[in-house]
Formats: structure tokens, sequence, C-alpha cells
């Protein structure tokens, strides 16, 4: 009896020695069974991001770059086209057949969609030749008018409120310059053909 009793003692001093602020476990302090599913989760949609994001960026480098690829090809085409002109041209600018060359002139841009306007300008600035009939036989003394009478080569200039190149050759007389061809090339095609929105 005595023993007992003892030990029934001892249990008690033993639980009382216990530390008194001891806490008990939490779930931070738990082994967390999700932790590998998880993180692969976060890795997984971590990828998909960066691979969705690559995609979006590819095709905006597309569009950007055949965007380009089309303006650079009508702006080939007006340099072209001007090039031409001036060579076939030359005899009827030369003897001032501009009547004739009116009707060429028109007939082209009826059937260039892209070609805004086709000029010959004598060395003073007036348009002999314009397909806009009103500015036909008027001094143009615009920036690119003047830019064009100072070329002694093939002039490109990029007019980007307008969405145009002006393409301006000089046509060569039997000594010197005689007269400027100008070509207006639209690229508003090509920019409404990569910024239109979807349909739904």
């Amino acid at each position: 009896m005595l023993n007992h009793n003892v030990t029934r003692i001892n249990y008690r001093m033993a639980l009382m020695e216990e530390p008194i602020n001891q806490k008990k476990k939490g779930l931070l302090d738990r082994p967390v069974r999700l932790f590998w599913p998880f993180t692969l989760f976060i890795v997984f949609a971590v990828v998909i991001c960066i691979g969705w994001f690559y995609h979006i960026n590819k095709i905006a480098n597309l569009r950007y770059t055949a965007k380009h690829v089309m303006k650079e090809e009508i702006r080939q085409k007006a340099e072209a086209l001007g090039q031409t002109i001036a060579v076939t041209s030359r005899d009827d600018i030369r003897n001032s057949d501009f009547n004739k060359l009116q009707e060429y002139f028109i007939d082209i841009a009826k059937n260039n969609p892209d070609i805004e306007y086709l000029v010959v300008m004598k060395l003073n600035g007036e348009a002999v030749v314009h397909t806009d009939t009103k500015f036909r036989g008027k001094k143009l003394q615009d920036s690119l008018a003047q830019a064009a009478l100072d070329a002694d080569d093939v002039v490109v200039s990029e007019v980007d409120d307008k969405s145009l190149y002006d393409v301006a050759v000089p046509v060569m007389g039997f000594t010197s310059k005689a007269a400027v061809i100008r070509v207006g090339a639209s690229f508003e095609r090509s920019k409404q053909a990569f910024e239109a929105k979807p349909k739904n």
C-alpha cells in the first residue's frame, strides 16, 4: 500500500515538473502533406504564364514585321513606278504634251489603289500634270514639293500623318533636269490590315 502511494506521488510530481509555458503544436508545426503538390502547381502556373506571354510577343513581332514588309513593298513599287514614268514620259515632257500624260496618269491611278497622286512638276513648282485636277496648273509650294525640286536623285519622304510615301524622281532633259515626277503612295491599307480589331 505504501509503495502504491509513493508511485502516485512521484507521478504527480513529474507532471508538476513539465514546463508551464509549453505550447501545443499548431498547423505550422505539423508536416504539411500538400507542400509538393502546391509547389508543383505554382511552377506549372508560372511556366504556362511564361509560355503565353512568349506566344503573344511572338504574334506581335510577326504582325510588326509583316506590316513593315508590306510598307516597304509599297515604297519600292512607288519608287519603281516613278523611275519608269520618268523614262517613258521624257519625250512627252520635253514636247509639253501634258494632256496625254494627264490621261495616262489618271489611268495608272485608277488601276493602282495605293496610288494617291501622280504629278509632273516644272522646275518653278507648277504642277503641269496632276491626278487631282484641282491642283493642275498651280504652283506647289509645300515642303514635299520643295524637297522634290531640290533633288538630283530619287527622294522618298514618309508622311506619317497622311500614311503615305512621296517619291520624287527627276526627269532629265538633254543636259540638265527638266522636270520632276512625284508619286504619292499610301500605306494606309497596310495599317488597316494589321491594326483592325477582329470581328466578334
